[in-house]
């Protein structure tokens, strides 16, 4: 009866058995981004823009890396490093972006010892950068939305205490403001927010005492919090997962239940029916990481050798698989700490981790019914 209640759009999305066949490996050709987790992506026009993020045993990145979409001639499909021009965000993670315009704003993250309260806005047309100063407290582990004008931020670590906040970055002004809620969620970090229906909906994340189930909406007009009581089977407590909204529905990827329990589990929400259904189980995929793999990990984290091949993928530090485009039916492993963007129908996932260990795969998904 769950299912039957699905609108038609996620007919197909409530068969488990149809989802293998939905997802894809994109396996580009040529040089790739490292491994790493907690970055920041954002799609403009027929790309995904990847920034910074970290690694374990190669700390915190600085570099910059455009991938090319191009689904009717996939061989041609391939990552870019972008330097940029002016001054660029540095070493940066757990930092968010999003897309006005033209123009790329990352806010906040931390360099792993220091925390940033800038904006740097990154112009596509040139690729230059420039950056913002402003009167807001410097946050990490956040989430940020677009609305109108204005990009909004709830949540993260200021000075490594978890808050509940949040802040309204007026875009044509570059005025930061602290919005006067009085009810609002928890404190948290590593949680999710897509924006719907003039609201930003945010769910899961990681507080004091755990990980957290809940779901809550900001009416972002009003600037009102609503704790919504929903239905169906939900991702449970959860940090570190993706979250994409398409149509009328949520799609929630990944994330961790715990320390070291990772998840490849997928869920949708249904705005409108107020609904969860569980659409992927974690037993469709076997788990990657083996003793070897681990030993192997460890011993280049004492020796650094970690390098960058060409034509080749490196997961978990083992063995490299030779590239071969697009492969129908492979589904991403357990992680957290990816991101996930919407790209005309497809829910695009990239990197994140597992065990510590990092990830630098790209798959995708298909959102929408076929005909």
């Amino acid at each position: 009866m769950e299912r039957q209640a699905k609108s038609k759009l996620l007919r197909i999305n409530t068969l488990r058995g149809s989802y293998k066949g939905k997802w894809e490996e994109i396996r580009a050709s040529h040089f790739i981004p490292s491994r790493r987790c907690y970055h920041s992506a954002s799609i403009y026009k027929d790309s995904i823009i990847i920034y910074g993020g970290q690694d374990l045993s190669e700390g915190v990145f600085d570099d910059m890396w455009v991938f090319n979409f191009n689904r009717e001639k996939p061989s041609q499909e391939r990552w870019y490093q972008i330097n940029g021009e002016g001054e660029c965000p540095g070493n940066l993670c757990r930092h968010t972006s999003i897309v006005y315009n033209d123009e790329m704003y990352i806010f906040g993250g931390t360099d792993g010892s220091t925390e940033n309260n800038y904006i740097f806005v990154l112009n596509f047309n040139g690729y230059i950068w420039r950056k913002i100063a402003g009167d807001v407290p410097a946050i990490d582990s956040h989430v940020a939305v677009v609305y109108n004008s204005k990009m909004i931020v709830f949540g993260g670590y200021i000075g490594g205490n978890l808050i509940n906040d949040t802040y309204v970055f007026d875009i044509p002004t570059s005025n930061w403001t602290l919005a006067n809620i009085n009810s609002k969620p928890e404190e948290r970090v590593d949680h999710t927010g897509v924006l719907y229906d003039n609201s930003m909906w945010v769910y899961g994340g990681k507080g004091i005492d755990g990980p957290f189930d809940d779901l809550w909406k900001l009416d972002l007009d009003a600037f009102l919090w609503t704790k919504i009581q929903y239905n169906g089977s939900s991702p449970g407590i959860v940090s570190g997962h993706s979250a994409c909204a398409y149509g009328d529905v949520m799609f929630i990827f990944g994330g961790a239940h715990d320390i070291l329990k990772e998840t490849n589990e997928m869920y949708t929400y249904d705005f409108v029916n107020n609904n969860w259904v569980l659409i992927q189980t974690e037993t469709l995929i076997d788990d990657p990481v083996t003793p070897v793999d681990v030993d192997h990990f460890n011993a280049k984290l004492k020796r650094k050798e970690h390098h960058l091949e060409p034509g080749k993928i490196n997961l978990y530090n083992g063995p490299a698989s030779p590239l071969q485009g697009r492969i129908k039916g492979k589904i991403p492993y357990s992680r957290d700490g990816h991101s996930a963007n919407l790209y005309e129908n497809y829910m695009i996932i990239f990197g994140g981790d597992r065990h510590q260990v990092s990830f630098n795969d790209l798959y995708s998904f298909s959102v929408k019914e076929k005909s």
